[in-house]
């Protein structure tokens, strides 16, 4: 049989708009793809626009910038609606408001891209333009996403999803990184500390110091540690003092998280190992609260409210905690874990 000849999409939709006009008219913009008589132009060929600040300069520049059809607003943002200029909501009624630029520029998950989405190429699916959102970080040096797909490998930095300022929560940290380096990417972050929602602290006096201080241990030796609220803000003395100090040891051990990303970058490991990486025939794989960063240290976080001791895992070899002690694997031993240690291990290598 004598093959069809191939169409373009584009050229497809110019024929068909003329062969039904009985059912449906498209205007000559969309079924030609390039500009009418009118200069409307079809949503591949326009810019859509986030606009922060909807008063002041915002109400001129806002209107010129949509004035040949070139741009569309799609989302606004502005700290006080109640004081935005009425004829530029107005005239783009149905834009998404936000009250936090973060909010705003924070997207890139499939769940967006659901309806209503007329992309350049007609054929993606939600996930694709995850895939495309996350390229656009791989021409920048410095970039942090929530979502990617088919990423995996590339130098993209990848947290966690938002996270709740709760204990339940807290516990998802170190499964979730485990997941995501095992999945391909390496230089991952678990969300922010205490929570990604800023609402959460809001009100002082429901914000869980114990919870917000234990997070901050689990983020310390990962890869990336970012804080949600400033903590001396909303902690007392004491307990900013050990998010300080939790800071303080990030950076003593930053040349060792570079140079296992550096390593990362050639083998494809990840960076925050699970136990059974090293270990894959001591039934350590259910192991959810203990981690190996790189190949010699044992993090083992308190993820348990009131929590002053935790039970730690030892593979075989000879440890050497963070307070001097000494154990000997394979073992599981009961440790003290009082509010301001991070319990932590090194493996020492045989000479």
């Amino acid at each position: 049989m004598k093959q069809t000849k191939k169409i373009s999409r584009r050229i497809f939709v110019s024929k068909s708009a003329s062969a039904i006009t009985g059912i449906t008219i498209l205007p000559s913009y969309l079924a030609l793809g390039k500009a009418d008589a009118l200069g409307n132009l079809p949503p591949s060929k326009r810019i859509n626009l986030g606009c922060i600040g909807i008063g002041g300069r915002g109400k001129k520049v806002i209107p010129q910038l949509c004035s040949n059809g070139a741009a569309k607003p799609i989302a606004f943002c502005d700290v006080d609606f109640k004081r935005a200029d009425k004829e530029v909501m107005d005239a783009f009624p149905g834009v998404r408001k936000f009250a936090d630029f973060r909010v705003m520029f924070d997207a890139g998950d499939a769940k967006f891209y659901e309806s209503g989405i007329i992309s350049f190429e007609g054929d993606s699916i939600p996930n694709k333009h995850t895939e495309y959102f996350a390229k656009l970080g791989l021409k920048y040096p410095l970039n942090e996403y929530r979502a990617s797909w088919k990423m995996a490998g590339l130098p993209l930095a990848q947290r966690l999803r938002d996270k709740t300022p709760d204990w339940g929560d807290l516990k998802q940290l170190i499964p979730g990184m485990i997941a995501q380096g095992l999945m391909g990417y390496a230089y991952t972050c678990p969300d922010m500390i205490g929570g990604g929602e800023y609402q959460s602290f809001l009100k002082l006096d429901k914000i869980d110091q114990e919870m917000l201080v234990r997070s901050a241990q689990v983020h310390a030796l990962m890869p990336m540690m970012q804080f949600s609220v400033a903590p001396w803000r909303v902690l007392s003395p004491e307990n900013n003092e050990i998010c300080k100090k939790m800071a303080l040891l990030h950076e003593k051990f930053g040349e060792e998280i570079l140079a296992l990303a550096r390593l990362s970058s050639k083998t494809g490991e990840p960076i925050v190992k699970p136990m059974a990486w090293f270990w894959p025939d001591a039934g350590y794989e259910t192991i959810q609260d203990q981690f190996i960063l790189g190949d010699s240290l044992l993090v083992a976080p308190v993820v348990e409210k009131d929590a002053r001791s935790r039970k730690v895992v030892f593979p075989a070899g000879t440890w050497i905690g963070d307070d001097g002690s000494e154990v000997v694997g394979p073992a599981t031993v009961e440790i003290a874990a009082p509010l301001k240690r991070l319990p932590y291990f090194r493996l020492q290598v045989s000479k």
